[in-house]
């Protein structure tokens, strides 16, 4: 069964799952005062053990316009 208003607009939600152990690689971006150059980015995360499908999350991106 469906809920919801016809007067409110329709809410999108992209649910990212992930394995444990990503939380390190935040904790490392997330530190206070750090600034991280986004061009390094791809090697912090492969140092995590961890890949990213840049291409794919820009489609994603440009697609649905996401906000965080």
């Amino acid at each position: 069964m469906a809920y919801g208003s016809p007067q409110l607009p329709t809410v999108c939600v992209l649910e990212i799952i992930t394995p444990s152990g990503v939380e390190d690689l935040f904790k490392v971006l997330g530190q206070p005062g750090n600034r991280h150059d986004p061009s390094a980015f791809p090697a912090l995360v492969a140092s995590s053990g961890w890949e990213v499908d840049s291409e794919g999350t820009a489609e994603v991106a440009e697609r649905f316009g996401p906000m965080f």
